[in-house]
Parts: C-alpha cells; structure tokens; sequence
C-alpha cells in the first residue's frame, strides 16, 4: 500500500550544534522527538523518542506477519561512530516493559530486556491467535553478545495464574473442556553460539511436564529436546479424553523436530508393564508389553473377567483417528464373573480354573468404537469372540462369544 506521510521539523542551529524538534505523521506510524542534538563536528547524534502504532496490521508489508492492536513505546537513542544504543520502555501486552538495545555498524550487538506483568490474552490478540487462554506473562533477558555465531545470554521467562478460556479452546482444539483449567510456568533459557538451550517445567491441574534440556538450533531450525510428563490423576484428563479412567502415569522421552517433521518417543512404566511408543507426524505406535489386564480393566472402570499379561502392538493415525490394535494376551485366566457364572450354573463347568497360554486378539479402532476378533484356548475350552463392538464414549461392550467345552 502507499505510504503517506507529513512532517514539521523545528531546528535551533549554533556553531557545531543543531537542536530538533519534529514531528514524522505517516500511514504507518508516527515518530515525535522533543530534542535531538546533533553534534556537527563529530556527527554524534543524541535524542529522545516516541513511536506511536496505531494498527500494527498495517505492518504487514514491511514486517511478514500480520498483527493487530496498537503499540507505543519511548526513550532515549545515541548514534555515535557507527554505534547506535537505544533505551526505552513500553506497555506492550498491559505489561511495565523496558529494553537496551545496542547496533555496531547495524549489526544488533546486544539486548537487555525485562517485561514485567504481561497479560497473555494481550498477546494472543495481538498475534492474531483466538484468546484461549490468559494470565501473566514475565520475562528477563540479557543476551550480551546477539551474534549467531558468538551468541551469549540468558533469557527467564515465567507465566503465572494460567488459565484455560473453555468456550474459545473447546471452539479452536475440538474440546469439550468443562473443568476450569489452570497452569504455571517457569523457563530458563541459554543462548550459545547458533542454539537456545532450555530448561523448563510446566505445572498444571491435567499433568506437569518437565524439560532438562531442550535444544533449538537457529541454523535449520530444528528441535531436540526431553521431556517428563506426569499426570497425577488420570480421572483429570476425562474432558479431553471422554474415557473414564483413573491411577496415575508418568511418560519419560524426546521430541525432535526439523524441517516440518515431528518425531515423538517416549515410553513408561505402566500396570506392572511398560509402554513405550513413538509419534511420527500423524502417526503413532505403540508396543505395550506385561501389563495386566486385570489392572488395565480396572483403570478404565471396566468388569474385571480377565486377566493376563500382554504382547500387544498399536498403529494408529491421529488425523483419521484409525488404527488397529493386535498381539497376544499370556497366560490368562478367567476371573469369577457373570459369564464364568452362567457356564458353572448351565455347563456344571468352572472356566476359571483354565489357563490360556495364549489369547490372540485382533482390533479395528474407528474414533472411540473398538472392533475386535478375540481367539483363545485352553486344554479344555475354545472360545471365539467375533467382531466385537467396545464404545469407549459410551461404555458399552457388545460381544457374541462362541464357547466350547470339552467333555470329560
């Protein structure tokens, strides 16, 4: 778009010196100095400023990236032999901010900056991003050395009583959050030369994670980092996962990310088993290994009539929310239940005391609905279950058994 703009310049002129006051209207911003020297002997350049945005998103053109809201700041600048520091502060965000900048031959040398009492909703506006979350944002950098190739500094950040907006995520994520959610977090950051090493933990009522060692390359743009989540209380997570479930898990592994590629790993012990799986794009698998279904029925609130160790391995793609389940069950044995009680009363057969070495089991996983074809058996029974229907959403089981027994 063109660019208009106006201005009134006053100067007071003495030898070797000007004094200025101006004003600098444009369609973009505007820039008021009160009192600018300017030392013409030298070419030494001293003055206060104010920059006044009205519409960041007229911006656009010359910054990329499209912002909204209005932005002010003030302070002082030196020019002097190619070196160019300036200091000042602004309100950005609701926030008491202020930065020292220092430019050797334009080349930006170092960076303090503090921003203090941020709010978070002010930044997503401003970012152009739905306002799902707020809270207070601070951060604390030093960065005394800005070259890449000699980067120095540290940056500490902090975010303080987050909380989720729930009508706006559930709107932006496809939630349906309904308990007020809330969130902490604290964030130390080394800049050596080409990478930003960081150290995080993130506190919140769902789950807490923990980073010892996140490492952001500025080369290529590639992430590599650890993490430790831990969920307390896994009956926090039913809003998101509409399952019913409870106990407690902590999931350890790394992320990596380069050129628009996410890899996932991580792996946990879980239910007297272990669980480790990986995340490539939209794709995960899973191998999950001696966890005992007695304990697993009982973390998802379902009948306990079974119970082995198991061998079993998960495909699934996040994007279709499909997969298939398959493996083994070992050395299962039925526990009492209505269906153990139903053969006792009619067959005068006690199903519990077989063994099951192994239980094949085979499953189509369609969103929240479970297909599965299940084989088993034992020294005297065969039982086949085909194409039976388990709908996490609505808790329901729907199974035809085939059961035969053999005669003594």
């Amino acid at each position: 778009s063109p660019i208009y703009f106006k201005s009134d310049i006053n100067a007071k002129l003495s030898p070797n010196k000007a004094i200025i006051k101006s004003d600098l209207i444009t369609s973009l911003a505007d820039v008021f100095t009160n009192k600018t020297e300017v030392f013409l002997d030298s070419g030494k350049v001293l003055s206060d400023y104010k920059l006044d945005v009205k519409n960041l998103a007229k911006l656009e053109g010359i910054i990329g990236t499209k912002l909204f809201g209005n932005f002010i700041t003030n302070g002082n600048i030196k020019m002097d032999k190619g070196i160019i520091e300036v200091d000042g502060n602004s309100d950005i965000f609701d926030s008491a901010s202020k930065y020292s900048v220092k430019l050797v031959d334009s080349a930006l040398q170092f960076i303090k900056l503090n921003i203090s009492n941020a709010k978070i909703d002010k930044l997503l506006r401003l970012v152009n991003e739905p306002v799902y979350a707020d809270g207070i944002l601070n951060i604390d950098a030093n960065i005394t050395n800005a070259k890449a190739d000699v980067l120095d500094g540290i940056i500490k950040t902090q975010i303080l009583n987050g909380k989720i907006i729930n009508p706006v995520a559930n709107t932006v994520f496809k939630q349906n959050l309904k308990k007020e959610i809330t969130f902490k977090a604290n964030a130390t950051t080394s800049l050596v030369p080409n990478q930003a090493i960081t150290q995080a933990n993130i506190s919140s009522t769902l789950a807490n994670i923990d980073i010892k060692k996140a490492i952001f390359s500025f080369k290529d743009a590639s992430l590599n980092s650890d993490y430790l989540l831990q969920i307390p209380s896994l009956s926090s997570l039913y809003d998101i996962t509409s399952t019913k479930m409870r106990g407690a898990i902590d999931i350890a592994g790394n992320i990596e990310s380069k050129n628009k590629s996410l890899l996932l790993t991580g792996n946990s012990k879980l239910l007297d088993g272990t669980l480790d799986f990986n995340l490539k794009n939209d794709d995960f698998h899973a191998d999950i290994k001696d966890v005992q279904i007695k304990k697993l029925t009982h973390m998802l609130y379902y009948p306990e009539v079974f119970d082995s160790t198991t061998a079993l391995s998960l495909d699934y793609n996040l994007l279709m929310k499909k997969g298939k389940l398959k493996g083994n069950l070992l050395k299962g044995h039925f526990l009492p239940n209505n269906f153990s009680g139903l053969l006792n009363q009619f067959a005068k057969f006690d199903i519990t005391r077989e063994v099951y070495e192994t239980v094949d089991i085979n499953t189509n996983i369609n969103k929240l609905v479970l297909t599965s074809t299940v084989n088993m058996k034992s020294k005297n029974t065969t039982i086949d279950i085909d194409k039976s229907v388990l709908d996490l959403e609505k808790s329901t089981i729907d199974a035809l058994i085939n059961t035969k027994i053999k005669t003594t």
